[in-house]
């Protein structure tokens, strides 16, 4: 099953149905009153935190090149669980062929120019991944995919769950921006296109 989130008010028009179930979670923050410019202030979003038993990441950082005209991925994972052989995916990122145009400073690339890019965790507390070289831009026919997983996330319930979405910062402290994000419920991850280098999180 597939929910995609196609705007804000998705989560707005939902806010009483969530409320009901205070036993479960908190309301859902996102009204109307609240947003400013499409973005909305971080304290009124609700964002993942690492479930009590969530083994560590294997690393906090990665490094690798994207490579105009090829596709690239990359991918941050968790140590295995205690007792188990498999360790789980947090985060996977997908850069296609076409989506390197220019450097971080505006700079056009040619056909095999490359560019590093640094992918780490910024934010443990409300699972938060950030991107390098800053202010990195991508053509807008060819975003890059960001796949978030929630497994070992603090248990939602299926509403929350729902509700989700991948969530964007330009600025520290600025405000947050929504993706337009689909939430696999059985995979337990969050997917989007992103237009930028920033900082990441799902939230609800």
């Amino acid at each position: 099953m597939s929910v995609t989130r196609t705007t804000l008010a998705i989560a707005a028009a939902l806010t009483t149905l969530t409320s009901c179930d205070v036993s479960h979670s908190p309301t859902t923050p996102a009204a109307t009153s609240s947003i400013h410019k499409d973005g909305i202030l971080g304290s009124l979003l609700h964002f993942l935190m690492p479930a009590s038993n969530a083994p560590a990441l294997a690393t906090d950082t990665v490094k690798f090149y994207a490579v105009v005209g090829q596709e690239r991925s990359a991918s941050m994972w968790y140590h295995a669980a205690s007792g188990q052989t498999d360790s789980t995916r947090w985060i996977n990122f997908d850069v296609p062929a076409g989506g390197l145009v220019t450097d971080q400073n505006g700079d056009t690339l040619a056909a095999g120019d490359s560019v590093q890019i640094t992918m780490y965790l910024a934010d443990s507390a409300n699972m938060v991944v950030g991107f390098q070289p800053s202010g990195l831009k991508f053509d807008s026919s060819h975003k890059p995919t960001l796949v978030m997983s929630y497994h070992w996330a603090k248990p939602l319930t299926p509403l929350l769950q729902a509700l989700l979405g991948i969530w964007y910062q330009d600025t520290p402290g600025g405000l947050w921006f929504p993706t337009l994000s689909t939430v696999q419920l059985p995979a337990q991850t969050v997917t989007a296109r992103c237009p930028g280098f920033s900082v990441y999180a799902s939230a609800y």
